[in-house]
């Protein structure tokens, strides 16, 4: 039996009597037989000793049934070939897209001027891109197996991080900004996204992270919103700011029982210094006393510019009206102080203040009725002369 030409000596299957090639094989009889698309060439040479007078024996029989078994196994095998095969070509054909997509993805990743950071489900970095890498200061090679928490800048606490999170695997995703810390040390403010992918089984099977900074816009929306509320002379919280403070200290002093104080202070004599020594020294005045005013009181206090010469103490948590009173006595011994050296050859400049005391809830019930009796006081302490102080009424209701 022969793959296809029967010519070739390389192309014999099987010969039972090892017959060809040589002259034995005198009469034989060669049948082309197809199976799945390939032709095998069957000969067959009978011994005339093997013939019964019918024409057939035994051993014919049995010559027979072997050729026509050993056909169907070539079949068989021909046909398992084809299917491993056309089966091997398909694979690698899959094999061939998946690495077209996964060398498209790397391209992306490692093109993308966004910094992406990919985790396993436990928040471990499997791959960065070199956009991270300069963002973050950290190399791949030192990125990859930590968690993303060496990027923590220490600004949130737990409950953000347990609010993220809640949400990424509620959600299936996050956006937001955080301040991380660089590898130097220094804290960056980041837009983040973070997105869940899941496997067929609709488990997490990574998490992809996309940062981007932002630092330059953040430091430009708190320059404005400083520029909005804070004088530009001398820094100070303006009106705006001390009417949202105030505000919320009336809000928070109606649920905690404890009142809010408020001292309006004014500077005497003020215009005489800038009409001698020219505007620019009357601002450095208007700034030192700032400063000056600032120095003394509590952190948790705001002292607001309230236009020109006139400075408001805002007092959160008030003790009662006298020890107010005790504290404008303070602030008009700390400004009776010389003011040395300010501008122009200014030399030593006094000068001194009078200030109006009120609180809450005793001499009003709002915050512009608050700032509105405090300025009412001040001008009855300027009317007296001098350093004086005076106090709102305590029948006042505005």
């Amino acid at each position: 039996m022969y793959d296809s030409d029967r010519t070739k000596p390389n192309n014999l299957l099987f010969d039972n009597l090892n017959l060809a090639g040589s002259n034995k094989l005198t009469h034989p009889t060669w049948l082309d037989v197809t199976i799945a698309n390939r032709t095998w060439v069957i000969g067959i040479q009978l011994d005339y000793r093997s013939l019964n007078p019918q024409g057939w024996s035994n051993a014919l029989l049995l010559q027979a049934w072997l050729g026509a078994s050993l056909s169907v196994l070539a079949s068989v095998i021909t046909r398992q070939l084809i299917s491993n095969h056309q089966a091997v070509r398909l694979a690698l054909s899959k094999e061939q897209e998946v690495s077209k997509e996964r060398a498209l993805a790397g391209t992306v990743i490692d093109s993308s001027p966004l910094a992406i950071v990919v985790t396993n489900p436990n928040g471990v970095i499997v791959q960065v891109n070199q956009a991270f890498c300069q963002l973050t200061g950290y190399s791949e090679l030192e990125a990859q197996g930590n968690k993303t928490n060496l990027l923590r800048s220490g600004r949130h606490d737990s409950n953000f991080y347990e609010q993220m999170w809640a949400a990424i695997l509620n959600k299936g995703y996050w956006t937001g900004e955080i301040w991380n810390r660089h590898r130097n040390g220094q804290i960056i403010r980041h837009e983040l996204s973070i997105t869940a992918v899941l496997d067929p089984q609709k488990n997490v099977s990574n998490f992809v992270g996309l940062l981007r900074d932002v630092s330059e816009r953040y430091a430009q929306q708190e320059q404005m919103r400083f520029l909005a509320t804070h004088d530009q002379l001398t820094g100070l919280a303006n009106r705006t700011l001390l009417i949202e403070e105030l505000t919320r200290s009336l809000a928070l002093a109606r649920r905690q029982q404890h009142g809010v104080g408020l001292l309006f202070i004014d500077l005497n004599n003020f215009k005489p210094v800038n009409d001698r020594y020219g505007h620019s020294t009357g601002d450095a005045l208007l700034t030192a006393v700032g400063q000056r005013l600032l120095s003394s009181v509590r952190e948790s206090d705001t002292l607001c510019r309230q236009g020109g010469d006139e400075f408001v103490l805002l007092v959160p948590d008030a003790p009662g009206l006298k020890q107010l009173v005790a504290m404008a006595h303070k602030l008009v011994q700390l400004l009776e102080q010389p003011l040395n050296e300010l501008a122009n050859g200014a030399g030593s400049i006094q000068v001194s203040a009078s200030i109006g005391v009120t609180r809450w809830p005793d001499h009003a019930h709002d915050a512009d009725s608050l700032i509105e009796v405090a300025d009412t006081a001040m001008y009855q302490a300027k009317h007296q002369g001098g350093d004086a102080i005076a106090t709102a009424s305590s029948n006042a209701t505005l």
